[in-house]
Formats: C-alpha cells, sequence, structure tokens
C-alpha cells in the first residue's frame, strides 16, 4: 500500500500482510509468527524505539504482533517494523464490527444491539478482533470484549453510557470501551463521564491529557 493511505491508519486497525513478510522476519518475533501466519499486525504509535537501532523508524511502520496464547499468564507479544509496501490490507474496527454483527455468537449479537441504537457506531479490536480475522483462538469465557465507539453527539454517547448494564448482561462479560473523537484521538469512556475534568487522549502520534469540555466541542 502507499505511505499516505498507511498514514491515515489509526490505533487498533489490522493490518493483513504479504508472506514473504513472515517469512523473512528474524528473531524470536519471525519463529512464533510463523507458527500462526494467518495473525494480522495491530496499527500502533509510530514511534522510533531506541532499543531496536536496526531499525530507525524511517520510512517503516511500526506494529505489535499479538500471538493467539500466553507464557506464564501473559499474552505473547512482540513490537516489529514494517515497510508499507507489505501491507496487502487494512482492517478497522469497525469494519471487524461489521463482519461480525452477522456471526451468531454473543459477541455477534452485542454488535447487531449496538447497531440498532441511533447515533452510535461501534468497532471492535484486541482479542475478538484478532480471534475474527485469523480464525485463531483468543477468546475464553472470562474474556473482556474491546470496543471503540463513535458518538454523533454527546446526548449519544451518554445514552450508549447509560445502557452499558445491558449489554454487558447481553453478551455475559464486562466491556472494556473507548470513545473515538475527530483525529483518531481515544479515550476510555468511563472515564469521559467521570467527575474528571481532563483525561488521557491516545492517538497514532500523541498520549496526552486533554479537557473533557474541549473533547465535546469537537462532535457538538
Amino acid at each position: 500500500m502507499e505511505q499516505t493511505e498507511i498514514k491515515n491508519c489509526c490505533r487498533h486497525d489490522l493490518l493483513l500482510v504479504s508472506d514473504n513478510v513472515i517469512d523473512r522476519m528474524e528473531g524470536e518475533a519471525g519463529e512464533c509468527w510463523r507458527q500462526y501466519p494467518a495473525v494480522p499486525l495491530i496499527y500502533t504509535r509510530q514511534e522510533i524505539w531506541e532499543d531496536i537501532p536496526e531499525n530507525d523508524g524511517s520510512g517503516m511502520i511500526r506494529c505489535g504482533l499479538s500471538l493467539p496464547y500466553k507464557e506464564n499468564g501473559t499474552r505473547k507479544r512482540f513490537a516489529v517494523y514494517i515497510g508499507p509496501d507489505a501491507v496487502l490490507q487494512v482492517k478497522t474496527p469497525f469494519e471487524v464490527a461489521e463482519d461480525l454483527a452477522g456471526d451468531n455468537g454473543r459477541i455477534g449479537k452485542l454488535l447487531e444491539e449496538i447497531q440498532k441504537i441511533p447515533g452510535i457506531r461501534a468497532g471492535i479490536y484486541g482479542s475478538a478482533a484478532l480471534e475474527w480475522v485469523s480464525g485463531y483462538r483468543y477468546l475464553t469465557d472470562m474474556s473482556d470484549v474491546d470496543l471503540i465507539i463513535e458518538g454523533e453527539s454527546r446526548e449519544a454517547l451518554y445514552g450508549f453510557y447509560h445502557m452499558l448494564p445491558g449489554l454487558e448482561q447481553l453478551c455475559q462479560t464486562n466491556l472494556d470501551l473507548e470513545a473515538r473523537f475527530p483525529g483518531g484521538r481515544d479515550v476510555k469512556l468511563r472515564e469521559l463521564f467521570s467527575t474528571q475534568d481532563t483525561v488521557m487522549v491516545k492517538s497514532v502520534d500523541n498520549v496526552e491529557l486533554a479537557g473533557v469540555e474541549d473533547l465535546w466541542k469537537l462532535i457538538g
């Protein structure tokens, strides 16, 4: 893909890459990835890691590789750099949710319910998205479900927030939620509706504190 297309990516987007990239990946990351070649990469905050001198970040994409198994209770993860020409397809959390909403499982039913809520668009990321796209098992019955929510207005998000207990009961699991504001700025939804005046905002470029009222002004 073109560099300009990749620059439009946001946090949690999944990158499907060519087999050649997986075959050429060196070290432990490559060895593990080749055992699960259908695992996509996760687009993450773009910064240069000083502890990886062989990858100075120039023209490269920083990604996360999260594998479908754990070691000592911790998900096996790696940070990798790839060139933009290695990316075959980008799947946003919202595109994954559109696909998954047709599934008969608990997450598919949850997404179908959310689709009925006016002014709300839901995306899915994390283990549920990785499992759906790769076909490997990431989830257990105890796994939280990670959702990212776009609201047309403050009122729409507020209405969705107050529906959470019913939605969690429907899918019989906890929901870990982020609200996405224009510019790919993501905020924990529960923090947004707390008594805090400022919240942590994450994007592919930065992590910063922002005023809650300033964020609301972005969507009216």
